[in-house]
């Protein structure tokens, strides 16, 4: 069991575009945060988790994402060799075509941007079933580019939680709240160290501690829950793994290394 974590390049944004801020002193910070995703080597598979975003944020931008989301503002900072098929495969040496599976947390724009390199191949897709409604409905941040025709993706609904290989090794779990149906994933690796990552469920370990809702919230009330899940897990021993967090990735070890 391994996880390698990817950096598929950055975001330039607010603070308050990603939390509800209330210090004023805050308010028009501009904030750099990073774009990760995963494999996760279990035995002679190969799974990802996210696959960051899409190439062409790293060329054209506006004609990807629009003005309207350039202008929040979400400005992608990436270089074409940070997209997601191009890191597994100078990494890992592996394309999305040899990935056993892709777990999607949700359908955003910085994590769903390299779904569509997973049309016409077996590679089953799984996300929860309330995710999967709002990618079909192609709702704001969900990049109808990302996906391409839906009808060329393996697409395996999920309802709760899934253990993904029956050991207890790879566990996706609901974490609603972010969008509805946002998923974390838990993994234990050799050592039995575990990890839980967070995805969109938390942003920063600084908004874990203070409770801080995100900008983007579907239902506060379950984005509460799901920082109490956090905690739980915390408290079991768990390493928390926030998302975006610069300070948090500043010296972790990327692929083709393990992550730890």
């Amino acid at each position: 069991m391994q996880i390698y974590a990817f950096i598929g390049g950055y975001i330039r944004t607010l603070k308050e575009k990603l939390i509800q801020i209330t210090d004023k002193r805050e308010m028009g910070r501009t904030h750099t945060i990073p774009v990760p995703f995963y494999v996760i080597r279990h035995g002679s598979s190969l799974v990802a988790f996210d696959t960051g975003m899409n190439a062409r944020c790293a060329t054209d931008a506006e004609a990807h994402l629009g003005k309207e989301i350039l202008s929040v503002p979400i400005v992608p900072e990436m270089k074409p060799e940070e997209a997601f098929e191009e890191q597994i495969k100078s990494r890992l040496g592996i394309e999305p075509k040899d990935l056993n599976g892709l777990i999607l947390s949700h359908g955003h724009l910085d994590h769903a941007g390299g779904v569509h390199m997973l049309a016409d191949t077996e590679v089953p897709i799984f996300v929860q079933r309330p995710e999967l409604k709002v990618i079909e409905e192609g709702q704001i941040g969900y990049m109808p580019g990302d996906y391409g025709d839906l009808k060329r993706l393996h697409f395996v609904p999920v309802d709760g939680v899934l253990d993904l290989f029956g050991d207890g090794t790879v566990v996706a779990f609901p974490m609603p709240g972010h969008t509805p149906g946002l998923q974390s994933v838990m993994v234990k690796t050799e050592g039995h160290r575990c990890y839980v990552l967070t995805s969109d469920a938390l942003d920063s370990i600084e908004q874990l501690e203070g409770k801080i809702m995100p900008w983007v919230a579907w239902d506060e009330s379950k984005v509460l829950q799901g920082f109490h899940t956090l905690d739980l897990l915390k408290c079991m021993g768990a390493e928390i793994v926030p998302h975006h967090d610069p300070f948090y990735w500043k010296n972790r070890p990327l692929a083709p290394n393990p992550f730890k």
